[in-house]
């Protein structure tokens, strides 16, 4: 089976057994990628491809997350939703002096759980994260300039050093953004584009 996403690349799957969104969604497919990149894209590991250019991403003086994460579309971030994991575990995150950073994103080539996706960006001490971490300010910040027909996953710690993973994705008119434990067994589909730096 054959087809395009929005983004142009195309994909098919080889060998399925059963329905073809089962397959994917169960990591019982074989995946092959043309996005029409150059040969310097990078594949790492099997599970993500390195795409598109670094993004730049400023220096924050101070991030509270109980101020700027707001059901609210029509301000600086337009959020339509925000899940109950995010809403319980980050309240009294607050970050501060945070400097700039240059973020990379990576395209999920198949269905991965977070430890699969952590060990490929480096971080093999799993559910420590270090080399894939980013601060919720540069989720903020990037999320400001993204892409809204992408799906995004961004790697965080919580005030209590708790690892999570953030999903953000364009909803109507405004970012849905949801919350979930490294350690909890969840399974992410291809095509989301993983935040790291």
């Amino acid at each position: 089976m054959a087809g395009l996403t929005n983004d142009g690349t195309s994909v098919r799957t080889v060998g399925c057994a059963g329905s073809p969104v089962r397959a994917f969604l169960c990591g019982e497919a074989t995946v092959e990628v043309e996005t029409g990149k150059s040969a310097s894209d990078t594949v790492l590991g099997g599970f993500l491809k390195e795409t598109g250019d670094p993004i730049g991403l400023p220096s924050v003086k101070r991030f509270a997350v109980r101020d700027k994460l707001r059901i609210d579309v029509n301000s600086e971030l337009p959020i339509i939703y925000l899940d109950s994991e995010l809403r319980i575990g980050f309240p009294d995150l607050v970050e501060e002096n945070v400097p700039a950073m240059t973020v990379r994103q990576h395209r999920l080539l198949r269905s991965s759980m977070d430890r699969s996706i952590l060990a490929d960006l480096g971080d093999r001490n799993f559910p420590e994260i270090r080399k894939a971490r980013v601060s919720f300010a540069h989720v903020f910040e990037f999320l400001k300039v993204a892409d809204r027909s992408k799906d995004f996953i961004f790697y965080v710690e919580n005030a209590r050093g708790l690892a999570y993973a953030i999903n953000a994705f364009w909803f109507r008119k405004g970012w849905n953004i949801k919350a979930s434990p490294v350690s909890y067994p969840r399974v992410w589909c291809p095509g989301n584009y993983i935040i790291s730096h």
